[in-house]
């Protein structure tokens, strides 16, 4: 008896703090996403960056970290949408199941981009007052490829 209430309360456990992380149908512009990421308080970790490269041949990747989601969300990950000349990412969670938030990194890839310029926005969810969201001019060259890093200061949970 003691046994199985025991591999209950190991169930139970083991689903109240699990995510099952991005949905390939859901965010198929995901290539890899983190858990959370445990950090050094003491380091200056507490910037967000987005870090973007062009192949110069229609491909552009984006890898974006210190973005906050909760613990252990059960879905999550970001949605792409491309239109003329703009790019947005707004990243989504489903449902937090703990009471805590921490940072992710997660890299996103587009392809079949046509050469040109792009404005890029990021919509990153649980940003303190004061925090900005990333807004970038992307300028992409045929056959020139390009790598660039944007980075903007986090103040505030969970970069305390």
């Amino acid at each position: 008896m003691l046994r199985l209430i025991a591999i209950a309360l190991m169930s139970l456990l083991a689903l109240g703090c699990s995510s099952t992380g991005p949905a390939a149908d859901r965010f198929p512009n995901v290539v890899e996403i983190t858990g959370c990421v445990e950090r050094d308080r003491a380091e200056p970790d507490a910037w967000a960056c987005l870090h973007c490269a062009w192949d110069g041949e229609g491909a552009l990747e984006i890898f974006h970290t210190n973005t906050v989601f909760n613990c252990c969300p059960l879905d999550y990950g970001g949605k792409v949408t491309v239109q003329g000349d703009e790019i947005a990412i707004e990243e989504i969670e489903g449902v937090g199941q703990c009471d805590c938030l921490c940072p992710y990194d997660i890299l996103y890839r587009i392809e079949g981009l046509e050469p040109g310029t792009y404005d890029l926005e990021v919509e990153e969810l649980y940003l303190e007052p004061g925090n900005e969201q990333f807004d970038v001019r992307l300028i992409l060259e045929e056959g020139i490829p390009s790598d660039r890093e944007y980075c903007l200061e986090r103040d505030g949970y969970p970069f305390w």
